[in-house]
């Protein structure tokens, strides 16, 4: 890993301790859903990435681990199904990209 996961991951985490690993955040961006994490107690916290992070440090988070943009959308709007707000940064990025 270079470094965008690791620094998203301690972002992440920073309230919480050390739930989130680098290993589920590279899953679920993998998969495209939270639901393929080993740590379920995780995924809350990775559903919020889309409110914590800038969409350049998550576009960065993707391609590293050879996600795909389609992929990181999907998890977009699995956190809003988890009731998490709108990002219209993200959206924005993600209406130009897509």
């Amino acid at each position: 890993m270079n470094s965008a996961i690791p620094v998203a991951v301690a972002h992440l985490n920073a309230p919480y301790g050390q739930i989130l690993t680098a290993e589920d955040l590279t899953a679920a961006l993998r998969a495209g859903s939270f639901t393929k994490m080993a740590h379920p107690s995780g995924s809350d916290i990775a559903a919020a990435m889309f409110i914590e992070l800038e969409p350049e440090q998550l576009l960065a988070c993707v391609n590293e681990v050879g996600g795909t943009l389609r992929g990181l959308q999907g998890l977009y709007e699995e956190s809003l199904s988890r009731g998490l707000a709108r990002v219209p940064g993200w959206e924005q990025t993600a209406e130009q990209l897509l």
